[in-house]
């Protein structure tokens, strides 16, 4: 039979439990209620005691006292699965978070076990990450990378529950930074047509024409191949993926059912697929043997394709040559759904453009420029009715 106690803890209040393992051994385990000692808190804390004593009296004995594993050794062990449960890009995602904050920040008490870390500890390591998470400078990565963070970690004790080495998962209660809603960076018509005109002789000229009319993800535009192009129906399929997160990640697949998507192919666009192929004809001619051959349509001289993070450089690079509004390489694809916006079409079209998967997502995103559009009729509405 569980029994226990209420206990004051750095000015918080725990439950100890006094438990009994499978070997008829004592033991106490002491487990945070989320509540501090300020204010009138110690109800709650006493109604989480007898929740906490009710939930380890109905689990077998062998479950009262956890097994003996370190939080360390786990979310190795975790990030090791899950390399075979998720795709690559979602993996090196992950891994990179553990590998960059998780695993070296609770490596600092290695000794730790699964079942030792609390709400408490989960919290610290949010507020670390709030304050001082950002590895090039030092100072406070954003709400949602923080939020990333935790998620993380969540699926890790959830993983952890489902396999009996935990009771509770300790994300559950602990405050998250709240969600920013974002307001992306965009260009009208008028300057994605300047911004052609001044960039129509540089290296990546195509792929920023490409990125802006269809509205691509960098992932997207890097992963063109020209099995994606079928130049006798005059189109563009999306379908292959190049990310990097650690390392540059190819993938013959998209983000999701949505992403895969078939475009029109004017003649504009036809014409810079035909000079990739020729150009690329030309180079595989040139470097011979030393040409790293694959269907990728965008790639360096020599084949090799593009490191993700060079596009995103030297786009900004080129903005600030030509004395051009600085935006995110990204933001042509919210640009691009301004024009759509801009032009009659409605967040259903929208959606189906840009491959979201739901137009929630669309309408959070882009729900404020339909609001400026209503606005606009409304006020010559009102002129054509009032003047």
């Amino acid at each position: 039979m569980v029994t226990g106690s209420l206990q004051i803890k750095k000015n918080n209040y725990y439950a100890v439990l006094n438990l009994i393992d499978s070997d008829g051994n004592k033991k106490q385990k002491w487990i945070s209620t989320g509540y501090s000692t300020s204010g009138h808190n110690k109800r709650a804390a006493q109604k989480k005691l007898a929740e906490l004593i009710d939930k380890y009296n109905d689990l077998p004995v062998i479950l009262q006292v956890p097994e003996k594993i370190t939080f360390v050794s786990y979310i190795k062990t975790w990030v090791d699965a899950a390399q075979f449960v998720y795709d690559p890009i979602t993996y090196q995602g992950y891994k990179n978070c553990v590998d960059v904050h998780i695993l070296p920040y609770f490596n600092k008490a290695p000794q730790l076990l699964v079942s030792d870390i609390t709400p408490e500890m989960v919290q610290e390591f949010s507020t670390f990450l709030s304050k001082q998470g950002n590895k090039k400078t030092g100072g406070a990565l954003s709400n949602k990378s923080v939020r990333n963070y935790l998620a993380i970690l969540s699926q890790i004790f959830e993983d952890a529950k489902t396999k009996k080495k935990i009771v509770d998962n300790p994300c559950k209660s602990i405050k998250r930074p709240k969600k920013v809603k974002y307001k992306p960076n965009f260009y009208d018509t008028d300057q994605v047509r300047t911004l052609f005109e001044a960039v129509k002789d540089e290296p990546i000229a195509p792929m920023i024409i490409v990125t802006a009319v269809y509205g691509l993800r960098r992932s997207e535009l890097l992963g063109l191949k020209f099995d994606s192009l079928d130049f006798t129906n005059k189109q563009v399929t999306i379908k292959h993926v190049v990310s990097r997160f650690s390392t540059v990640v190819e993938k013959d697949d998209t983000k999701t059912e949505s992403s895969y998507r078939t475009y029109p192919m004017p003649p504009e666009i036809e014409q810079i697929f035909i000079d990739a192929r020729e150009r690329k004809e030309r180079n595989k001619a040139l470097f011979r043997e030393q040409y790293v051959d694959n269907d990728y349509v965008f790639t360096w001289d020599d084949g090799r394709t593009y490191a993700p993070d060079y596009i995103t450089r030297k786009f900004k690079q080129l903005l600030k040559k030509y004395n051009l509004p600085v935006i995110r390489l990204h933001d042509l694809r919210h640009s691009c759904a301004s024009m759509l916006l801009e032009k009659g079409r409605n967040l259903k079209d929208v959606q189906s453009w840009l491959g979201h998967a739901d137009i929630s997502t669309t309408g959070n995103i882009y729900g404020h420029l339909t609001n400026k559009h209503l606005n606009s009729v409304g006020n010559e509405l009102c002129k054509d009715l009032l003047y």
